[in-house]
């Protein structure tokens, strides 16, 4: 947000790194929370994690951030093995 102020007042392009974390920590907090300035790091992860056994082993990943009644975000099937899939278009 502060790269696209500065961009609208400056002009120019704005390079911005962002943790995925970070976001979703402050997406459920409803926009409060956390201080974008000190945001440097992954901060605790292990509450927005779940696991799941697939071809690869135990696989953790984080969660999406938000989850919506009428469309939940999810994932249909674990990471497969490479090549195990027949090629077809979707």
């Amino acid at each position: 947000m502060t790269a696209l102020a500065r961009q609208m007042i400056e002009g120019g392009s704005w390079v911005v790194e962002a943790s995925l974390c970070q976001t979703s920590n402050w997406l459920q907090s409803g926009g409060t929370g956390c201080d974008p300035e000190a945001a440097t790091g992954l901060g605790d992860v292990g509450a927005r994690q779940s696991t799941v056994q697939s071809a690869w082993g135990t696989v953790r990943y984080l969660r999406p951030p938000e989850q919506m009644e009428q469309t939940p975000a999810h994932w249909e099937r674990p990471p497969p093995v490479l090549g195990s899939d027949e090629l077809a278009w979707q």
